[in-house]
């Protein structure tokens, strides 16, 4: 809600002659102490690579380049859900039986 707010409280760079804002203390602090400051204390350690970052999350981030097996392989479990319209509207469709004979009423005799 903050970023959509009519009247925006934007955190403005000091340094002279940047005038980069951001949103919020935190990333305004990570934009002076990368940039202006240079100070990255988080140091790639794969060999050839050195790169450096501000932020340690970063670094993880930047990991996978370097060492594709410390990629996170994220699996999501297959849905049969609807579509987004279905789901919104509340409509939900009628379970499969795969193959099974689906019980109707019983005829007399």
């Amino acid at each position: 809600m903050r970023m959509h707010a009519p009247e925006q409280n934007l955190c403005r760079c000091p340094w002279e002659d940047c005038g980069h804002t951001y949103t919020t203390v935190v990333t305004l602090q990570s934009h002076i102490l990368s940039f202006h400051e240079e100070w990255r204390p988080f140091m790639c350690e794969h060999t050839g690579c050195g790169k450096t970052f501000v932020m340690k999350q970063s670094l993880s981030r930047h990991a996978v380049v370097c060492d594709p097996d410390k990629k996170k392989i994220k699996v999501r479990p297959s849905s049969e859900k609807g579509s987004l319209a279905s789901t919104l509207s509340g409509y939900s469709p009628p379970k499969r039986t795969q193959g099974l004979a689906v019980p109707g009423p019983e005829t007399g005799s």
